[in-house]
C-alpha cells in the first residue's frame, strides 16, 4: 500500500510539472526554441528532478518539446507545416464531432452551452479580453467533441488542442477574434434552423478560414 501511495504522488508530482511547462509553452512564456534546463524547472516548480524529468518526455511526446541527444530539450518551434497539418485534421475531425453531436437527441442542454459561449465570446471582443475570448473559443467547440459518443475520436482531438493553442497565443490577434466570433455565430445560426449539414459547412469554413490567417501571419 504504501508502495501505490508513493506512485501515486510522484504521478500527480509529474502531472502538476507537465501542466505547468505546458501553460508556460503554450502561452508563449517559453516561446519557440528555449531551451528546458531541468535544475531551473525544478527550482521554478520546487520538484525534484525525477516528476520534471518525466514531465519533459510527455511534452516531447505531445510534440511540444524536441529532444536533442547530447544537447538537451527545447521548446519546439511552430511552423506553417505544423499550422497546416493541425488544421487538416480539424478540418475533417471537428466537422465529424460535431455531425455525431447533431444527431443525438439528448443535446439541447449543451447546445444552450455553445450559445452561451458565443456570447460570452462578443463580451470579450468589447472587452478586448484576449485570454477570455479564447477560454469561452475552446469551450464552445469542447461541448460538441465531449459529446460525441466516440471516446476514440474525443481522444485524437484532445491531442491536438496544445498544438492548437500555441498557434493561436503565438499569433494572438483580436483582429481575427472578429471574425472567429461572427464565424460561431453562423454555425449556431444554422444549429438553431436546424440545419445541420449548413452548420458543419460553416464549421468547415471557419478552419479553413483560420488555417489560412495563421499561415499568413507564420510566413
Amino acid at each position: 500500500m504504501a508502495k501505490y501511495q508513493t506512485d501515486a504522488k510522484n504521478d500527480n508530482k509529474r502531472d502538476y510539472a507537465y501542466n505547468r511547462i505546458k501553460e508556460m509553452i503554450i502561452s508563449n512564456e517559453l516561446p519557440g526554441g528555449t531551451f528546458l534546463i531541468e535544475r531551473q524547472l525544478c527550482d521554478k516548480l520546487g520538484l525534484s528532478r525525477t516528476p520534471v524529468r518525466s514531465a519533459l518526455q510527455e511534452l516531447i511526446n505531445d510534440k511540444l518539446a524536441v529532444g536533442f541527444p547530447g544537447k538537451g530539450i527545447m521548446v519546439a518551434e511552430i511552423t506553417v507545416k505544423d499550422v497546416i497539418e493541425v488544421y487538416q485534421l480539424r478540418e475533417v475531425l471537428d466537422v465529424l464531432a460535431l455531425k455525431l453531436f447533431l444527431h443525438k437527441l439528448d443535446n439541447k442542454p449543451v447546445i444552450d452551452k455553445m450559445r452561451s459561449h458565443v456570447l460570452s465570446m462578443k463580451e470579450m471582443l468589447e472587452s478586448n479580453n484576449f485570454e477570455d475570448m479564447t477560454m469561452h473559443d475552446m469551450a464552445f467547440h469542447s461541448c460538441y467533441l465531449n459529446n460525441t459518443g466516440n471516446s476514440r475520436l474525443q481522444e485524437i482531438l484532445r491531442s491536438l488542442w496544445n498544438q492548437m493553442q500555441r498557434i493561436v497565443f503565438s499569433v494572438k490577434s483580436m483582429e481575427r477574434y472578429q471574425e472567429t466570433y461572427r464565424e460561431h455565430q453562423q454555425i449556431m445560426d444554422a444549429i438553431d434552423e436546424n440545419d445541420f449539414e449548413k452548420a458543419q459547412e460553416m464549421l468547415r469554413a471557419h478552419m479553413i478560414a483560420s488555417k489560412v490567417y495563421h499561415i499568413e501571419r507564420l510566413s
